[in-house]
């Protein structure tokens, strides 16, 4: 007996080899009868199209078995349009697929369309015609072989124009099955994976290479049309679409449950259209948009949910670690929309930030509004915020309510803003900030702004040097909206003003200066500073009045400071210029009372020159100079860049040991010339490239009366004429009996002078007699020495005779 299941095998066996042989046979009368197949099939679609087809070639085909294909190569379609000026589609290959019971029995219907390497383009016309529409009209009964059930596409490029709603996509399909049903009402259902979309309405434009994929469900008839996308996805958003139109009416239906909205590509590249400052990571959002058109405009409105970690704007300047926030929004257009966030919440370490936000734009006019409340310590402000340089100890808080609108201007290039609320409350206790190299302590802060100003009752300490301001400040809004500066008026006291008042980072070169925090300002200002130290320079009692309204200079009014055992008055301007290295340039007058000479030169190192020092020169300074001379960030000056004029008188001078009068003493054999000493002294000197130019003037000394004139450059380049009286230099000659040599000189009633040139380098300086010249008549500058014996000058003066005289040159 044969087991049971040898049996089932055979019969298997058997019915396989059946349906083999009947597929065979089929395939096999399919493929000699392919001719008749072709004219069949060809006939059929010349019947039923109304649009002409271009085919290269036309074969049979068992690529898609158990179905049997017909294959058109190079195919091309015009569209069913009047003027039928484009293709509808293009296809490298097309293939008509029939069921092998049709082919057995002679019946050529068609039940699948598969295009491959093609294009397809798809439009609606104004006038609510299409392209499309390449079947005749009466080609709907149940015999008719174009009742297709599935048409594939595989690498097709589609595109899709609505010129009624201004919508274009084109998108790369690398896979599509859509299952058709067509009637009255045509059906299609089916599913796509497409790549690199292009997209535009409207003004938004997107072109992308992103993977976009979806499951659809479509009807169409003569008045409606709906439109179902699910399982859908672009760019690894998960999202859903309902699309339904009539005659009159069109509503859409969007929704993403979610999803990392944000991080997506697609997103990104949306919002960098209008600002490429922030990036965020590991979003989760939902959104929901519903869309309506009353056949002329569309109106969107919807609500929306995120949860964002990792936020960061321009660069990391401004981070948080977390955004929570729910908003709504209605968008008309461009011109008319409102955003809305009802529920902002915003998290840096210990800092919180929650509130509500909107904006709207209606015409010409955008309006922004909110309420935000802050707590945080000044570490995680520095971060929130994007303070570089800022940390600290200690709570602030601050209540913020705003309003405002932004109106376009009739030039187009700036915009009106419009202040219609700003208020801020800040509160802290014992707030200690680190910025930089600097301790700011403030032990109480209680400041309130309303209506755009702040009275402000301060007080601080600034590297333990006590600071104390009264002061009015307004201009909030626009400093915070449009980049303006603040306006300040009042007064401030600081008891102790050094280079430790505030500290610059070296290694920092761009850390904010005293100089950078009222860039910011506009200032009206009483500024008092009990004690000015800078390296050896000490000032007292220092009273100002600061002015700046722009940003380009700050006037100095009335500066009084009790200095180096004298006075200071000071009027002038300190004003920015073009340079990187000395940004700022001070000019102005200042009047010297009783200025210590000596001091002088030793607080200032000696101007950075080693001859004339603090070592050679004595007395008081006093007299006006107007001068202007080049600054750096921290105040120190060029001195090699100082352009000035004075008239100054010197009392109670003395001149010791300077290297070009020694060389004097050395020529003429005077010693008195190493330490001269005058009750009086008065110039007037001109400061300008770095060169010293010294007008004629006299000297009456305890050596010998003298007159000077000549130059100085800072690199110690001198050039002076000195002109000596005879009768000085005889009697001091005679008091040593020193021997001369012979000379000639000239004389008049006022008595003969000698000039002498002092040149070269002030080290080592080259002496040279000039001839003599006569003292004008006009003016008298010479007079005889008081210290003269009788025996030393004749009574009575010689006339304009030469006379010889011997002089000792060593």
């Amino acid at each position: 007996m044969t087991p049971p299941g040898k049996s089932l095998l055979k019969i298997f066996t058997g019915i396989v080899l059946i349906l083999l042989l009947v597929f065979g046979s089929v395939a096999g009368y399919f493929l000699l009868n392919k001719e008749k197949v072709i004219r069949a099939v060809v006939q059929q679609l010349n019947q039923k199209l109304q649009v002409p087809v271009e085919v290269n070639t036309i074969d049979v085909s068992l690529r898609h078995f158990p179905q049997l294909s017909i294959v058109f190569t190079d195919v091309k379609c015009k569209e069913a349009t009047v003027e039928a000026s484009d293709y509808l589609f293009a296809a490298k290959r097309v293939y008509f697929n029939f069921s092998l019971t049709d082919v057995l029995f002679s019946r050529y219907y068609i039940n699948e369309i598969q295009l491959e390497k093609g294009e397809i383009t798809i439009k609606f016309f104004e006038n609510g015609t299409h392209n499309f529409q390449i079947f005749k009209e009466d080609s709907g009964t149940d015999e008719t072989p174009f009742n297709i059930d599935k048409l594939s596409l595989k690498d097709i490029v589609f595109r899709y124009s609505d010129f009624r709603e201004k919508i274009f996509l084109t998108q790369a399909i690398h896979q599509a099955l859509i299952h058709s049903k067509f009637g009255k009402r045509n059906l299609y259902t089916g599913s796509w994976i497409a790549t690199n979309i292009s997209f535009k309405f409207e003004d938004f434009h997107l072109e992308e290479e992103i993977q976009h994929k979806a499951d659809f469900d479509i009807s169409i008839d003569k008045e409606n049309t709906l439109l179902a996308l699910k399982n859908s996805s672009i760019d690894g958003i998960s999202y859903t679409l309902n699309y339904t139109a009539n005659n009159t009416n069109k509503e859409v239906k969007f929704s993403v449950p979610e999803q990392k909205f944000f991080s997506s590509n697609i997103v990104r590249t949306l919002v960098y259209r209008i600002t490429s400052d922030f990036q965020l990571k590991n979003d989760k959002t939902t959104v929901n948009i519903l869309g309506k058109s009353n056949g002329e405009k569309w109106k969107f409105s919807g609500d929306f949910s995120t949860a964002i970690k990792q936020f960061n704007y321009r660069n990391g300047k401004y981070n948080a670690e977390q955004i929570l926030c729910d908003g709504n929004f209605d968008f008309e257009n461009k011109e008319k929309y409102t955003v809305a966030l009802k529920s902002l919440s915003v998290k840096q370490g210990a800092a919180t930030c929650t509130g509500n936000v909107y904006t709207a734009k209606e015409k010409n006019k955008i309006l922004y509004g909110g309420n935000l409340s802050l707590s945080t310590t000044p570490s995680d402000l520095a971060v929130l915020a994007g303070i570089s340089h800022l940390t600290g100890s200690g709570i602030l808080k601050a209540d913020l309510e705003f309003k405002h609108q932004i109106k376009a201007s009739a030039t187009k290039d700036k915009a009106r803003i419009l202040p219609e609320k700003f208020s801020c409350t800040l509160v802290s206790d014992n707030l200690t900030l680190n910025y930089g190299f600097n301790n700011i302590f403030l032990p109480s802060i209680h400041w309130h702004i309303s209506d755009e100003r702040m009275v402000l009752k301060q007080h601080s300490e600034i590297n333990g040097r006590k600071l104390y301001a009264d002061l009015l400040v307004s201009g909030f809004t626009n400093w915070l909206l449009k980049d303006e500066m603040l306006s300040a008026e009042g007064s401030v006291f600081i008891d102790h003003y050094d280079e430790n008042f505030w500290k610059s980072d070296l290694k920092e070169p761009n850390t904010p200066g005293p100089l950078s925090l009222i860039q910011s300002l506009k200032l009206k200002l009483d500024l008092e500073i009990g004690k000015y130290i800078a390296d050896q320079l000490v000032c007292e009692q220092i009273k100002v009045s600061v002015v700046k309204y722009t940003e380009d200079y700050i006037n100095i009014e009335n500066l009084q400071m009790n200095v180096l055992g004298g006075s200071v008055i000071f009027k002038g301007r300190l004003a920015t210029q073009n340079s990187t290295a000395l940004p700022i340039l001070i000019n102005g007058t200042a009047e010297l009372n009783k200025i210590d000479l000596s001091r002088l030169l030793q607080s200032f190192n000696d101007f950075d020159q080693h001859e004339l020092t603090h070592k050679n020169l004595y007395g008081k300074l006093s007299g006006t100079i107007q001068f202007s001379i080049p600054i750096d960030g921290k105040f120190d000056p060029d001195f090699r860049k100082i352009n000035a004029q004075s008239n100054v008188r010197v009392t109670n001078g003395r001149l010791y040991n300077f290297a070009p009068i020694e060389a004097l003493s050395r020529f003429a054999d005077i010693e008195e010339l190493r330490d001269i000493r005058f009750e009086e002294l008065t110039n007037k000197l001109v400061i300008e490239n770095q060169m010293i130019h010294i007008p004629q003037f006299s000297v009456r000394s305890n050596a010998l009366d003298l007159i000077l004139e000549g130059t100085h450059t800072f690199d110690n380049e001198v050039d002076y004429k000195v002109g000596l009286n005879l009768s000085d230099i005889v009697y001091q000659k005679r008091k040593r009996k020193t021997s001369i040599n012979e000379l000639i000189f000239e004389e008049d009633q006022d008595g003969a002078k000698l000039w002498i040139r002092i040149s070269g380098n002030i080290t080592s300086p080259k002496i040279t007699p000039i001839k003599a010249e006569l003292i004008s008549q006009k003016t008298t500058i010479f007079r005889n020495s008081k210290a003269q014996s009788q025996d030393s000058i004749p009574s009575k003066k010689p006339s304009k005779t030469p006379y010889r005289f011997e002089w000792d040159e060593q």
